[in-house]
C-alpha cells in the first residue's frame, strides 16, 4: 500500500498504473482515469497502462467513441458527464449507445484536475 500513499494528492503516474495493473486478478476491472481527450492519445495510454477500463472524465474534442471501441477491443468505455443542467441529459443520451457505461458526476470540468 505503499503506492496509495505516494498518489493521495495527485494523479498517479503511469509507470505506476501499468504496475498496479498487472497485478489485478482477471474478472476485475482496473480503471484508467484520463483527462485527454482526443482518441489517439487516450489509445496510446492504455496501451502503456495495460488497464481494462477506461474512464474518460472530459468531453472528446478529437476523434470519437466509435473509435475508442474499434482500436480497443475488449476494453470497456466508461464516459464522466459532468451534470451542469438540461445539457447532461442530452450528451448522456448521445453517447450512450458508444460506450460500456456513463458515470454522472457534480464535478467541475473547468478545474484543472477534474
Amino acid at each position: 500500500m505503499a503506492w496509495f500513499r505516494k498518489c493521495q494528492a495527485a494523479p498517479i503516474p503511469e509507470e505506476l498504473i501499468e504496475e498496479i495493473a498487472a497485478v489485478i486478478p482477471p474478472g476485475i476491472s482496473s480503471f484508467l482515469l484520463t483527462s485527454k481527450q482526443d482518441v489517439d492519445s487516450i489509445i496510446e495510454q492504455q496501451k502503456r497502462t495495460k488497464v481494462n477500463t477506461i474512464q474518460i472524465v472530459d468531453r472528446l474534442i478529437q476523434g470519437l467513441h466509435a473509435d475508442l471501441k474499434k482500436a480497443l477491443p475488449g476494453i470497456s468505455i466508461v464516459q464522466v458527464i459532468h451534470v451542469q443542467g438540461e445539457e447532461s441529459v442530452r450528451e448522456a443520451m448521445e453517447v450512450s449507445p458508444f460506450v460500456n457505461a456513463i458515470l454522472l458526476d457534480s464535478g467541475d470540468q473547468s478545474l484543472k484536475i477534474k
